[in-house]
């Protein structure tokens, strides 16, 4: 996975994703989330467009990254199935404010549909769209 960073006006951090969202990378991702924040990132718009694949890690990416972006610490990803499990429970009922998806994939959204995470995240498929909805 390569992973590009922009700003827009607004303070608005936008990460652009290319390749594959696995086992192999998702805590880059999560990485990249945490050290955004730190340094004052308070909303983010992931673009997904150039996800060609995305695992169940690739789930636990984006709630970890939702969960930073809400101030709060992620599950430690080691704890398997127990992290992913969290991810309904932390979620239920609410869409991410903070944190939403530009131009997913067909692949990911087919992911998130059938996982029932595409209810927890504001799409956008226009990028000023995106940016003004925040």
């Amino acid at each position: 996975m390569d992973l590009t960073v922009e700003q827009e006006p607004g303070a608005i951090t936008i990460f652009a994703l290319t390749g594959e969202l696995d086992y192999s990378n998702f805590e880059q991702l999560v990485d990249a989330a945490r050290q955004a924040y730190q340094q004052g990132a308070r909303r983010l718009l992931l673009d997904l467009a150039g996800v060609e694949y995305m695992g169940s890690s690739g789930l636990v990416a984006l709630h970890a990254v939702a969960m930073i972006f809400s101030g709060q610490e992620p599950p430690d990803p080691e704890e398997g199935w127990a992290a992913y499990r969290t991810l309904t429970d932390d979620v239920e009922g609410h869409t991410h404010e903070f944190v939403k998806l530009l131009r997913p994939s067909a692949q990911v959204v087919n992911v998130l549909e059938r996982t029932g995470m595409r209810q927890f995240f504001e799409v956008h498929v226009d990028r000023s769209a995106a940016v003004a909805s925040f």
